[in-house]
């Protein structure tokens, strides 16, 4: 699945939550906790749904795609004047009118790179300070569960949402070659998945409605994620005329 980065970020955290939250009442012995006579409590939550389903998160998912889009455009207007330098330059006849041309390509071909590295740092960062955000809502979110229902561990599975999902290949190979746990039957019991999305939409509001997705080329129309790395922000790399 495309969110392995961020998911495996999400069961690291919350499993080192769950574990600091599994302390039995009473004072232990020295040398060890007090034997437990009941079974632990567990519970699980897919975070692939809940990052599908929480307002927020899809607020943010989706502005900063037609961020990427936006600042796609920009450089796609840059990149469409090189050609035409290009274009003519390889017509020019006399040599110092060719060697001018050539100048301003290569002045304009900086100027892409500029813009393309700069716009990359300003919207990888916003991204980043959003899903350090979003992580930490989550992390609260669990938290009231464990402490309202006596968890001692709380685990976040990637599981496919939708039945399409599951006949993916990528998401078979990852049901046959995990690369940790992996549920393959979840009581609905233990599953925290639906009260923790309405938890979250319920106490961190998206801070408006969910914006349109701008048109835009197809692998940022794709995307779904917040910050880099969970795949959630797919970013073509023009290449400019020349290269």
């Amino acid at each position: 699945m495309k969110r392995t980065y961020l998911l495996l970020a999400v069961v690291a955290g919350l499993g080192g939550m769950g574990q600091l939250s599994a302390q039995s009442p009473g004072a232990a012995p020295a040398g060890g906790a007090p034997p437990r006579s009941d079974p632990p409590r567990i519970a699980v939550f897919n975070a692939a749904k809940v990052m599908s389903e929480f307002q927020k998160w899809k607020y943010w998912s989706v502005t900063m795609v037609n961020r990427r889009i936006a600042s796609s455009g920009e450089l796609a207007k840059l990149r469409a004047e090189m050609t035409d330098i290009q274009k003519q330059a390889e017509k020019a006849t006399l040599v110092p009118e060719r060697e001018k041309l050539v100048q301003m390509l290569l002045d304009k071909q900086r100027q892409w790179e500029d813009m393309d590295r700069q716009a990359k740092n300003r919207i990888d960062e916003e991204a980043a300070s959003h899903l350090k955000v979003l992580y930490s809502d989550i992390q609260r979110a669990v938290a009231a569960f464990v402490q309202s229902n006596g968890y001692d561990i709380v685990f976040a599975y990637p599981d496919a949402i939708t039945p399409q999902d599951k006949e993916r290949p990528e998401y078979i190979q990852s049901m046959v070659l995990p690369g940790g746990a992996m549920p393959f039957h979840v009581s609905k019991s233990v599953d925290l998945t639906d009260s923790l999305i309405a938890l979250l939409n319920k106490s961190f509001p998206a801070p408006g409605p969910i914006p349109q997705r701008v048109a835009g080329p197809e692998a940022l129309q794709q995307t779904g994620g917040v910050g880099p790395g969970s795949e959630p922000i797919a970013r073509p790399i023009p290449t400019p005329p020349g290269k």
